[in-house]
């Protein structure tokens, strides 16, 4: 350890020793997923705070640098078909988000996520007739680019593409393509403002 370090901890021990609960944390779900043989990759850095909840037969890949925070609700990168994949990149926050994915759900770096739902399948059909026929219901990948905040409380649907360095609005539901550099909001989400790029 340098001087800085441990000057840095005697002047806040408080918030170093929360700092050590989190990544005792992350390597406790480390070791959990691994003994337990589930499809789990977690990558360098793996923050957690409060619960975790990794579910279902894909496949779930998480990148360098990420803080989980389920205090408000457990995060949860469920899959429900050996096919499906989630993958988060690096230096993401998830704030209790909820994932549900039959087929691939990617999120790019820098991300803040909120407690919102991510969703790749309507898993039930609108055909009355139809309503638990997998061939009736609507999945399609979502893709979340990178630098990209979405606020408390939105849903994202199935085949969603979010495009770099945009905000989507608390409360939202988002159905379409949403462009880069764009702040988007409501139900359905529709554009409020652009972002200019020298804002970078």
């Amino acid at each position: 350890m340098n001087g800085s370090f441990i000057e840095k901890v005697l002047r806040n021990p408080m918030k170093a020793l929360d700092y050590i609960r989190l990544v005792i944390k992350g390597y406790y779900y480390k070791l959990k997923y691994f003994i337990i043989g589930k499809n789990v990759e977690i990558g360098k850095k793996f923050l957690v705070r409060s619960k975790l909840s990794i579910r279902g037969p894909g496949r779930v890949k998480i990148g360098d640098n990420v803080y989980i925070d389920g205090t408000s609700h457990t995060v949860t990168p469920w899959t429900t078909t050996k096919e499906a994949e989630i993958i988060i990149g690096n230096n993401v926050f998830l704030n209790g988000s909820r994932f549900s994915c039959a087929k691939r759900i990617e999120i790019g770096n820098d991300c803040i996520i909120a407690d919102c739902r991510i969703l790749d399948t309507d898993f039930h059909s609108i055909n009355p007739a139809r309503r638990n026929d997998p061939d009736f219901v609507n999945s399609a990948p979502v893709t979340i680019g990178k630098n990209v905040w979405i606020a408390l409380g939105c849903v994202i649907m199935p085949g969603v593409k979010i495009g770099d360095n945009s905000t989507i609005s608390a409360q939202s539901v988002v159905y379409g393509h949403v462009p880069e550099y764009s702040v988007y909001g409501g139900n359905p989400a529709r554009l409020i403002k652009k972002v200019p790029r020298d804002s970078e």
